[in-house]
């Protein structure tokens, strides 16, 4: 009989004699190294003497656990992704990004098992072809150095995550870290909110500081974005489970709703009306996501209508200027119609057709492109945006195999509502370089894995 949400018991450990013995010997050694450090009364001291003490513990999980940890906690530090900034280098999630490759990637090695990779990952790697190649005819090759690095290093990430085994349970481990890391972003967004630091017109700014000190503002569209794949699990989740789980389900959808409510994203609330009906139309709990969704985010958005209320300024200010942008996006697209203007290359580009366009909104040079499909067009023509395409949807139908009646089905609703959810939102918004989207595809690329370690195991167990 499955489990809900396909948990599963956890493993029974054989410890040996000289294993409880070094389990009871090295904390009371690292914690004698603990006590002479900080002794010495130095703040880098006490920082040693931490990592000494979790360090060895850190160095097990990543070696025997590597989606436990390190790689929860890069899930879990997502959403905070833009406050994360720690130096020169970036932020902790790119930092935790590199070590769960390296982490995951060993232990792929040392089990000897890897996963064949799906026609989503074959896609993606076309892309990143042609990405790379567009250096030849860029506008200014200077400006495509930066956005590459980034989204080159997510794709070897989300690549090494799709290769690796995983099972069941340390798949719904993910899983609950991903509401996790929501709800902590949600709750730190409205204690902000609610203290009056981070407001502006109705809506949550957070503000960050890079390692330089200069302050910048949270786009609370990204803020609001990172938070639908955490939502799609919630609620899938809350339909699933009972006792404890449903309630902390409901917990985190009250929380996170509120989050979203208080961003005030007009294309999140249209990326949540998408995840909803994806989910009301496949899903067997239809009263149950119902009624989640309307005690949470729709209160939420009741109470705090700011987002609602900005769909009726929607004409008036040309979608925040969107429109007026995208139209010069579209002459940017027909000067650069095959091969696009290169990867990074979107503001030369706008700034060439800028004043061949005839616009009625105080728009002005260099603009962001606020939709991954002008973005794409415009930087890699109809090629890159054809590939693109191509790959998102084998993205989406990576879980198309798992049958209705499998454990892991309502796993694959989720997943594949976030999908949907995230492509609603970056028609207004720029978010292929983000890594919230890469976790989407990365939870999608893991519950395949995780399906295919089912059948596996099944077959193994069958006479």
């Amino acid at each position: 009989m499955s489990v809900p949400f396909a948990l599963r018991r956890p493993r029974r450990w054989n410890l040996s004699g000289s294993a409880v013995a070094a389990a009871i010997i090295a904390p009371l050694c690292l914690a004698t190294l603990y006590g002479a450090i900080v002794l010495a009364g130095t703040r880098k001291g006490e920082l040693v003497a931490l990592a000494a003490l979790v360090g060895p513990v850190a160095a097990y999980f990543a070696i025997t656990e590597p989606f436990v940890f390190p790689f929860c906690l890069f899930v879990l530090l997502v959403p905070l992704d833009n406050l994360l900034d720690v130096s020169s280098f970036g932020t902790v999630t790119k930092l935790l990004g590199i070590v769960s490759a390296a982490a995951i990637l060993l232990w792929v090695f040392r089990s000897r098992s890897c996963m064949r990779p799906g026609k989503a990952l074959i896609a993606w790697a076309a892309f990143m072809v042609v990405a790379v190649a567009s250096l030849m005819w860029a506008i200014d090759p200077g400006q495509t150095a930066g956005p590459l690095t980034t989204l080159l290093g997510l794709f070897a990430l989300y690549a090494i995550v799709s290769m690796a085994p995983i099972d069941a349970r340390t798949l719904t481990t993910v899983l609950w870290t991903v509401i996790l890391g929501g709800v902590v972003a949600a709750a730190y967004g409205i204690y902000l909110f609610h203290s009056g630091v981070d407001m502006s017109h109705g809506r949550l700014f957070i503000s960050a500081a890079d390692s330089a000190g200069a302050q910048s503002k949270i786009d609370p569209n990204h803020f609001a974005a990172s938070l639908l794949v955490p939502i799609a699990i919630g609620l899938v989740a809350f339909s699933e489970l009972r006792g404890f789980g449903r309630i902390a389900a409901f917990a985190a959808l009250v929380i996170m709703g509120t989050g979203v409510a208080f961003a005030g994203s007009r294309g999140a609330v249209l990326a949540l009306a998408a995840i909803l009906l994806y989910l009301l139309i496949r899903s067997s709990r239809r009263i149950a996501i119902a009624a989640s969704a309307l005690a949470c985010i729709g209160g939420a958005l009741a109470y705090h209508a700011a987002a609602i209320s900005r769909f009726s300024q929607a004409l008036a200010t040309g979608g925040a200027g969107r429109f007026e942008i995208w139209k010069v996006g579209a002459v940017a697209f027909v000067q650069h119609p095959v091969l696009g203007a290169g990867f990074g290359n979107f503001q030369p580009a706008y700034n060439a057709a800028f004043m061949a366009v005839s616009l009625t909104k105080n728009i002005y040079w260099s603009q962001a492109p606020h939709s991954n499909l002008v973005w794409i067009a415009v930087e890699l023509g109809a090629v890159g945006l054809l590939i693109f395409l191509y790959a998102w949807w084998e993205q989406f139908r990576t879980l198309r195999g798992i049958a209705p009646y499998e454990p892991l089905f309502p796993v694959r609703l989720a997943v594949e509502a976030g999908i949907i959810g995230l492509f609603v939102a970056s028609l207004f918004l720029g978010t292929f370089t983000y890594k919230y989207l890469w976790l989407a595809f990365m939870l999608a690329a893991l519950t395949r894995n995780a399906w295919v370690e089912q059948h596996a195991q099944l077959r193994r167990s069958t006479p």
